[in-house]
Formats: C-alpha cells, sequence, structure tokens
C-alpha cells in the first residue's frame, strides 16, 4: 500500500506499527499550506483527512494495486468438502495456478463469488496476492537533435531534407513523429545519427493537451471601461496590501469579466507570484485557455478530468516545480500546488457544478477558493452574471465587497428576451420560433438551441397497454438514443436494444415521450437540411478533446446550429449568434426542489447571455406551456435584483440557505427494509442531540433506487444566527455518528451543504 505522511512523532505509539518499505518521493509531495487546508477541509465536510488528501493527488502517484489469486500447492485439496461454485474455482486454477481477481471473478459470474473465495483461503486451499505495480510517472522518449553547425559529411539529398527539417525545430523532434507525421524513414534517421548530422537524445517527454498546443492569436489591444477601471483599481489597492478579502463581481453577460481577471492576474504576475483560476465546466476549458493563452502564453497549465493520466501527471509535476505559474480548470484545479499564491479567482461562481457530490470529500470548490485565499490572506474574485444567492446575501452583510459592470462591451445589448406559448404537444418548435430560425440562417447567422436532456426520447411508453420501458435497476425509465438504437439508463448504464413492440402486450404501439438533444438536432435536420447541426452533450462529448472539436468547428462555420444541454450555456463567446433558443424550459421550472427556480433563472440567463455578443441584435425565445411563470417574468425583464429579493423572502419563510445551514446524511443497500431501519436508529441518536438542531425524519430519495441500491436522506438545519460557521450541526453529526450502530451491508454519507435535498 501507498501511504502518505503528514508528521512525525517522538513517541512510538501503543500499536503495531508496519515497516516503510520505501520512501517514493525525493521531496515533499504537499507543502505545510496545503496539508493545513486539506485538514480544514477533512473537519468541515466530516470526511477522513486520507479521502482529501488523495484528492490532490494524481493517480500516478499512487501506483497500480492488482489482485491475484493462487492455487497453493503445498495443501491437498479435498473436493467432497466444496459446493458446485468452489470446485470451479479450483478447477480453473488447475489449469492456470494463478489468475487475475477480476478474470475468476468474471468467470464464474456469481453473486456468492467473494463468499466462496473467502472461505477457500479459509482452508488455505487458495491464497490471494496483492501487488503494486510502480509506474514511470514521467515518460522519456528518444528524441532526434541536429548537430550545429552541420558537419561537412557526404550525403544524400533526402539526408539534407531531414537535417533542415530538424534544424528548423531547433530542440529537436520526437524519434516516432518524424517517421509517423512528417514521413521520415528510420534509415534516414539512423543514417543521419551514424554520419554524424544528428544525436539520439533521451529525454523526458512533456505531454500538454490540445488546448496548450492549438494555435493562438496575437493578444488583442482593448480599452477598459470606466465600470472596468474602477473593479481592477479596487482589486489592485487590496493586492498590494497583501491582505485577504473577497470580491463578488456581478458582471451582465458580455461585460467584460473576463477583462478585469485578466489585468488583476498581470498585477500579481508582475510580482511573481501565482494565480488559479476556477471554471465550472471542462467545455469552458477551450475558449478560456485560449483567451488566457493570448495574454500570458507558456505560464499556463490546466488540470481537470478528461485529462490523460501522463497529462495530468506532467501539469501536477510543472505547477510543483513553479513551471506554470498560472492554473486553469474545474473544482479539482482548488488543489493544484502552486507555492506562493497571490490570486484565486472563480468564475461562473454560482455553479453547481463547483460542488463535488461523489465521492467524499463533498465539497464545494468556490467555498474552498475563499478558504485558501483566507490561509494564504489574499483576494479572492468571484464572478457571475447571476450569482448565488448565498454570495449576494454575504455581500449584503458585507462579507463580500460587491463590484458590479452593468453594461455590455462596446455595442452590443443584451438580447429581447421572449416567452412562447407552446400550443402543439407533438412538434418540437413552434411554428413562428422555425420563422425566426430561417430568418437569422438566411442572413448567415448563427443559433444555439439548449435542450436540458440528453437522448432521443426521455422513455418509450405502449400506448395500448400503457407499459413504460423502465430501467431493471434502477427506479426511473430507460431513454431512447437514435444513434445506438438502445434504451439506456442514464444512472446505472444498463442498456437494451430497442423494439418496435411492446415488452408486455407484444403490440407495435409505442410512443415517443420526452425530448432530448437528440431528437432536437435530427428534427432540426429535416427542417434545415443545408445547415451544420452540431450537438454537444455528454453522449457526444465522451471522447477525449470532444469539447475542443465541436467548438471549435462552430465557431467556423457561418450558418450553424449547435444543440446542447447546459454544458453550452455558460462562458461561450460567439460574435456570430444572434439567435438562442430554450425548448423546453418547464422541465426546469417544476423540479422539485427548493434552489430549483435559482437554477433555472441562471440557466435562461447564461443562455441567453450567448446571444448578441457582437454587432448583432440578440434573440431569444423560450417556449413554454405556462408563460405566466414568476420566474421567466423577472428573466424575461433581466430583472436579477428583483428575482433575489423575491427568491430570498421565499427562502426566509421555509427555511432554507442562505438562512439556515444544512446537511444531508444518505442512506443506501440493496435492502430496503435496512437502509429504513438505519436511517430511523440515526434518526432517534440526532433527536438526543442539541435542542438548536432541526431535524426531519427519514426519506426516499427521488429517484429511490439506483443500481439496486435504496437511498433514503435526513435532512438536517441550523438557523445562521445561531450557528453561523455550522458547529453546532457538524457538532450534532459527529456525536450521533459515534453511537450510531455501524452496519456492514448499509452507507452512510454526510453531505454538509448540499446543493440539493432530493
Amino acid at each position: 500500500m501507498i501511504g502518505v505522511i503528514t508528521s512525525l512523532v517522538e513517541v512510538k505509539p501503543d500499536y503495531k506499527l508496519t515497516t516503510v518499505e520505501s520512501v517514493l518521493d525525493e521531496t515533499p509531495v504537499f507543502n505545510n499550506e496545503m496539508l493545513v487546508f486539506c485538514k480544514w477541509i477533512s473537519n468541515y465536510y466530516l470526511s477522513s483527512y486520507g479521502e482529501v488528501l488523495k484528492q490532490v493527488l494524481p493517480a500516478a502517484l499512487y501506483g497500480n494495486r492488482k489482485k491475484f489469486v493462487e492455487l497453493n500447492l503445498d495443501r491437498p485439496i479435498e473436493k467432497s468438502d466444496l459446493n458446485s461454485e468452489q470446485i470451479r474455482i479450483i478447477e480453473y486454477l488447475e489449469k492456470s495456478l494463478r489468475t487475475k481477481y477480476s478474470v475468476l471473478s468474471d468467470h464464474i459470474n456469481s453473486p456468492d463469488f467473494d463468499k466462496n473465495i473467502t472461505s477457500l483461503v479459509r482452508r488455505e486451499y487458495i491464497n490471494i496476492i496483492n501487488t503494486l505495480e510502480h509506474p514511470d510517472k514521467a515518460q522519456y522518449l528518444n528524441f532526434i537533435v541536429p548537430v550545429i553547425p552541420k558537419p561537412d559529411v557526404k550525403t544524400t539529398k533526402r539526408i539534407d531534407e531531414f537535417y533542415d527539417f530538424i534544424a528548423q525545430n531547433g530542440m529537436g523532434i520526437l524519434q516516432k513523429e518524424a517517421g509517423k507525421l512528417y514521413n521520415f524513414s528510420d534509415h534516414i534517421i539512423n543514417r543521419s545519427v551514424s554520419l554524424g548530422l544528428c544525436n539520439k537524445v533521451r529525454k523526458e517527454n512533456i505531454r500538454l493537451s490540445i488546448e496548450l498546443t492549438d494555435k493562438i492569436d496575437p493578444p488583442k489591444e482593448f480599452l477598459l471601461t470606466d465600470e472596468q477601471n474602477e473593479c481592477v483599481e479596487k482589486i489592485n489597492n487590496v493586492l498590494d496590501e497583501n491582505i485577504f478579502q473577497t470580491f463578488l463581481i456581478y458582471g451582465l453577460t458580455g461585460s467584460g469579466k473576463t477583462a478585469v481577471y485578466i489585468e488583476a492576474i498581470k498585477k500579481v504576475r508582475k510580482n511573481n507570484r501565482s494565480v488559479i483560476v476556477l471554471i465550472p465546466e471542462i467545455s469552458l476549458t477551450p475558449q478560456t485557455v485560449k483567451r488566457f493563452r493570448e495574454v500570458f502564453s507558456n505560464d499556463i497549465a490546466i488540470l481537470h478530468s478528461r485529462l490523460s493520466e501522463g497529462e495530468k501527471y506532467d501539469s501536477w509535476k510543472g505547477i510543483k516545480d513553479n513551471k506554470y505559474p498560472i492554473v486553469i480548470g474545474p473544482r479539482s484545479a482548488i488543489f493544484a500546488p502552486l507555492s506562493d499564491l497571490g490570486l484565486i479567482i472563480v468564475d461562473e461562481e454560482h455553479e453547481s457544478a463547483y460542488k463535488q457530490i461523489d465521492p467524499s470529500p463533498r465539497y464545494n470548490a468556490r467555498d474552498m477558493a475563499i478558504l485558501r485565499g483566507k490561509l494564504n490572506n489574499i483576494p479572492v474574485i468571484l464572478g457571475s452574471a447571476t450569482p448565488s444567492i448565498e454570495s449576494i446575501f454575504n455581500a449584503e452583510r458585507n462579507k463580500f465587497s460587491l463590484l458590479k459592470l452593468t453594461k455590455r462591451i462596446g455595442i452590443s445589448k443584451l438580447p429581447e428576451i421572449k416567452v412562447v406559448k407552446r400550443k402543439q404537444f407533438y412538434n418540437i418548435f413552434e411554428d413562428s420560433v422555425i420563422e425566426v430560425f430561417r430568418r437569422e440562417l438566411m442572413s448567415d447567422r448563427q443559433i444555439i438551441v439548449l435542450q436540458n436532456r440528453r437522448g432521443y426520447s426521455t422513455h418509450l411508453i405502449c400506448e395500448s397497454c400503457g407499459s413504460v420501458s423502465s430501467c431493471p435497476n434502477c427506479s426511473v425509465s430507460l431513454t431512447y438514443h437514435l444513434n445506438s438504437k438502445q434504451l439506456i439508463c442514464h444512472h446505472c448504464g444498463y442498456y437494451e436494444k430497442a423494439k418496435d413492440y411492446c415488452g408486455i402486450c407484444g403490440k407495435s404501439n409505442i410512443s415517443f415521450k420526452g425530448i432530448g438533444t437528440e431528437q432536437v438536432a435530427f428534427e432540426l435536420g429535416k427542417l434545415f437540411p443545408d445547415i451544420k447541426i452540431l450537438r454537444m452533450d455528454q453522449d457526444s462529448t465522451r471522447k477525449k478533446e470532444s469539447h475542443f472539436k465541436i467548438l471549435n468547428e462552430f465557431e467556423n462555420t457561418k450558418r450553424s446550429i449547435l444543440v446542447g444541454t447546459q454544458m453550452i450555456a455558460k462562458g461561450l463567446d460567439f460574435h456570430n449568434v444572434s439567435l438562442v433558443c430554450i425548448v423546453n424550459v418547464d422541465t426546469e421550472l417544476i423540479f422539485p426542489d427548493f434552489r430549483s427556480d435559482e437554477r433555472a433563472f441562471q440557466l435562461i440567463t447564461q443562455v441567453s447571455g450567448r446571444a448578441g455578443r457582437g454587432e448583432i441584435k440578440g434573440q431569444v425565445l423560450i417556449q413554454t406551456y405556462n408563460e405566466m411563470n414568476h420566474v421567466l417574468e423577472f428573466a424575461r425583464k433581466h430583472d436579477y435584483i428583483g428575482f433575489i429579493k423575491y427568491e430570498l423572502e421565499n427562502r426566509k419563510l421555509a427555511g432554507y440557505p442562505p438562512y439556515f445551514k444544512m446537511a444531508k446524511i444518505m442512506f443506501s443497500s440493496k435492502d430496503h427494509n435496512e437502509v429504513k431501519t438505519a436511517s430511523m436508529e440515526l434518526y432517534r441518536l440526532l433527536k438526543k442531540e442539541d435542542n438548536k438542531i432541526l431535524i426531519y425524519k427519514p426519506v426516499d430519495r427521488m429517484i429511490l433506487k439506483v443500481n439496486n441500491i435504496y437511498r433514503m436522506n435526513i435532512i438536517i438545519k441550523t438557523d445562521i444566527e445561531l450557528d453561523s460557521n455550522g458547529n453546532i450541526l457538524r457538532s450534532a453529526i459527529n456525536n450521533a455518528l459515534k453511537n450510531y450502530r455501524t452496519r456492514s451491508n448499509v452507507k452512510v454519507s454526510v453531505d454538509i451543504d448540499p446543493t440539493e435535498v432530493i
């Protein structure tokens, strides 16, 4: 096993110690600041210290664990004592002697496999062998490097061409790329080496993602507006004083928040200090990185989950070695091992993507950015066109310094938002909406279409017997995907081939219900066959670098339509987009959670902000069956302040954040009765705790069963006037868990400051 040494003690503990086999790192992988930061996260989010530390390091540092099953040749086997499955295990091992645990498990394919393996180990018929492979963390490859000046030797034309080519590349090129990309054979390369024209050098290859190797434009010259200058001046004053302060920039979409970030970073870099820039989605990385690279060139590293293990390690190592003073990425980038941190920026700070749901620690990167800023005594900038209610609340209480950008840059204006009443139940788009599409496309403009559900149809129903195609493992219907002709569960991954008849009554009366991005793109393709239709959702972006390629194609296709889920709603800047259409906003407005109205307003405002960012007047069309909804009324008027006041009143009356601290305790098990029993037991223990806490009885989660696991929640609250830091809340949960009787078949998890209660 690989462990992390966090401290040393002078006195030997009274428990049994294990010998350290080897020390893997020449220098510490954590500095003291990061250890303090991780310990605080562990305490606040009630997670183990080890879970937090594991979150920080790239997987390459933990090695590759493998588990084997080996036949014990020194022990005679009495097969008469074994059951039929145990005999199958022994007979398999008699042929191979040793095999991977996972391979044997797949071969036996039984729910009792683990139990039978344990029995055979206990009888000493087999052994379990755990191994740990240490992969090369860095990648070393052969580079062909030119000898300069060029030796005076007899050559051929092709060898001269090869020498001239690598000489132009200065530091040389990878040997494998010389043949694969540039068509120079190994014979030419080896002959050039033997003639002394070049050398083979084995050196470290720095693995970079496409965002850092793509061509960039020269930096654009721009003058800051008066509002931007005012923001920059206030931030720079705090940077000069070297003190902690949280700024909240409330800036309209297109008002130039990024320019303010860039000016603040310039100030920090003049002082040779480092910066973290958090963005909510991987899909925003390409455009954000490009904008920052135009200004800061190769000072930038990115960290996100779509990087290969090699790219992650090289980025992490480069950051730790002070090669990259600016780090950009989603929530995990808050753990970047930067030294001498000078500033942290959280763009689109309202986004729920900053909250980690699973696994533990269930931290909120926005809040942890503020904590890390406080620990380092540096300013933190939060930015959004629709700040979270918690952030506005903190600004009103003077915990945050509020800065405003109330005007769009240049001549662009906020788009006109129109609410379109749905009259048709069978067509995706109203006739009036299609006409607007046609007009904009004829003018060589681009359109963005938001449908926050992926797949073709959210469920299939038999109109003869009423049955719905459902997942056998989860309490949800299966989503139909046209491209693969499959019904897929978006929770557990179960899939089956779609049939054109009902599996219950056998009749061919299947109806598609519910609209997904795939169906929207398919319908648009029929309406506008000559127009490029691009789709961006979780299905179309599974492959590495797919975000980058889709956005790049959209940017370079004049008359085109981009269909997508919420990943296209924020941060994208395309000056030829004149129209945004929200296909069906009602699914966002009826979601059964206390944040649903806030999220719906933010989503509408953010995606609306993609329209009219250049010289073209922007327009937004929102299709709905309920045009009188108060959220739509606020959104139509661009009245964020009015919406916030309305929502804060409701939150206070209902007892929700930001007026209350909240925690969610989650129970899960394959046995529904066990989940009920366990949750009620902990509920009774919580009721014995401090009377300042409000405890709600256990309830089923909105989707009760996922992957054959039943799930229940307990919600706990405390009034912030009595418990401003949540200490009472966490103490009550800790005490109850200490007295709780742990069940091996029931998992209990705690989520502090959950973003949803369902």
